[in-house]
């Protein structure tokens, strides 16, 4: 069955296929296959578990959805005293790096 996102909020970055190079390679041929939407999404993701220090073992999960202009993201955090914490935040899509450090800075509060 599907997971609503009540249930369970994903990691940071889940289902997206990246795509990697050696430095002073050439990625000109990634703009035929990046998808813009998605790399919004993920990076609003990342940038909400980057401010909370979190890595691939962390207790952290974030999903960014994005709605036109719009991005919503949601995330979760465990904290040191095993005290789940939850929050959501929506904005404008141009600021959504901020938007997901804005987000972690609320739900370590």
């Amino acid at each position: 069955r599907i997971f609503t996102e009540n249930e369970m909020i994903p990691a940071a970055g889940q289902g997206v296929i990246a795509v990697q190079a050696r430095e002073g390679e050439s990625f000109e041929f990634t703009r035929y296959i990046n998808d813009i939407e998605s790399q919004i999404c993920v990076e609003a993701e990342r940038a909400f578990v980057k401010e909370l220090d979190g890595g691939c073992s962390s207790p952290i999960a974030a999903h960014a959805i994005l709605n036109g202009d719009s991005i919503t993201i949601t995330g979760l955090y465990v904290d040191e005293d095993n005290v789940e914490k939850r929050g959501k935040i929506t904005g404008s899509s141009k600021q959504h790096i901020e938007l997901g450090i804005e987000l972690a800075k609320r739900i370590k509060q």
